[in-house]
C-alpha cells in the first residue's frame, strides 16, 4: 500500500503483496494514501481484485492479532493500480493510535493484502448442534497419485476435537508431489493446511484467515522435503478444543506456523497477527 510516487510491494499472482525493494531511508511524513477509501496496488493485483464486491484482508498493523480489516472493492484501475473501496479506510487504529503502515511510511514492516474470494467455494453448512463442527478435506493415502488443489476459497470446514478432521489434509501421501497454491481456508474451526506422513508436497501462495489452532503443519515428524513458499497467515486463534491423543498436543498455544521437523524449506512466508506463536518448531521423532 503506498502512493504513486512511493515505493509499494509488487503483487504475485492474486495472492498477497510481498516486500519490494527496501531504500536506504524511509520515506518521511504520514502514508500517502489518495483518500480514506482509496488504496494503491500494483497494477496487475487491481486487475485481478478489481471484480465489484472483491473482498480484501488488511492485516493488523499493530501488537494486537484482531485489529486487521476487511474491505470491500467498489472500484479499480488496473492501469494505475488505484484500488476504491466501499467504505473509508481507518488511517489510524489501535490504543496507541498507530498509523497504517505501509510502504511510503514503513517499508520493511508494511501491512499485508490479500485478497479472500476464489472462483469455486467449498463452505461447510452450520451445524445446529455443535458451532465448531464443519467439513473436511482429506488426501487420503495415495502415494501414487499427483494431487493439486488450486484457487478454491475453503470456508467453515476443520472439526475442533477430532483427529484429522482439517480443512487441508495430506494423510499418508508418501513421496508423490502434490502441490496445493493460491487457495484461501477462513473461518477454520481446527487448524488449516495440514501434511502428515507425506513428502514432496508445495504449499505456495495461500492464505489463511482466522483460524483456531495450528495453521500451516507437519503432523509427527515424519514429514520431509515439503516446501512452503510465499503463505500468508494471519488472526490464528488458540484452539476452543484439543485433539485427544496420547502425545499431547499443543493448539491451545498455537502456531501460524508449527513444524516438527527441519528438513523441510520456507521461503517468503508472512505471519500477520496470532494469538500465541508465529513461527514454532516442536520437533518430534
Amino acid at each position: 500500500v503506498g502512493g504513486p510516487d512511493a515505493p509499494f510491494r509488487s503483487v504475485i499472482d492474486n495472492v498477497r503483496i510481498i516486500p519490494g525493494p527496501i531504500p536506504d531511508s524511509e520515506p518521511a511524513g504520514p502514508p500517502i494514501l489518495p483518500s480514506p477509501d482509496q488504496l494503491y496496488v500494483s497494477s496487475s493485483a487491481a486487475l485481478c481484485w478489481g471484480t465489484p464486491g472483491s473482498e480484501l484482508l488488511i492485516t493488523t498493523n499493530t501488537m494486537y492479532s484482531h485489529e486487521y480489516q476487511l474491505v470491500t472493492v467498489l472500484d479499480s484501475d488496473p492501469e494505475t493500480g488505484l484500488i476504491t473501496l466501499t467504505e473509508g479506510l481507518p488511517l489510524y487504529k489501535g490504543p496507541d493510535g498507530l498509523p497504517i503502515s505501509t510502504m511510503a511510511n514503513d517499508p520493511r514492516q508494511a501491512v499485508e493484502v490479500a485478497l479472500l474470494n476464489r472462483p469455486v467455494v467449498f463452505e461447510a453448512d452450520d451445524s445446529p448442534d455443535d458451532d465448531l463442527m464443519g467439513g473436511h478435506l482429506i488426501f487420503y493415502n495415495t502415494p501414487n497419485v499427483i494431487q493439486h488443489l488450486e484457487g478454491v476459497e475453503i470456508v467453515n470446514f476443520g472439526q475442533a476435537g477430532r483427529l484429522g478432521r482439517y480443512p487441508v489434509h495430506f494423510h499418508l501421501c508418501e513421496g508423490t508431489p502434490s502441490s496445493i497454491k493460491k487457495n484461501v481456508v477462513r473461518q477454520s474451526n481446527q487448524r488449516c493446511y495440514v501434511v502428515h506422513g507425506s513428502q514432496n508436497v508445495t504449499l505456495e501462495e495461500n492464505v489463511a484467515f482466522d483460524n483456531f489452532g495450528h495453521c500451516y503443519m507437519t503432523e509427527d515428524g515424519s514429514e520431509h522435503s515439503n516446501s512452503f513458499v510465499r503463505n500468508l497467515g494471519a488472526h490464528t486463534k488458540k484452539a476452543k478444543r484439543l485433539i485427544e491423543s496420547d502425545r499431547g498436543e499443543t493448539d491451545d498455544s498455537p502456531g501460524i506456523f508449527w513444524m516438527t521437523n527441519m528438513q523441510n524449506s520456507f521461503e517468503g512466508n508472512v505471519m500477520a497477527g496470532r494469538e500465541h506463536y508465529c513461527l514454532l518448531f516442536e520437533v518430534r521423532t
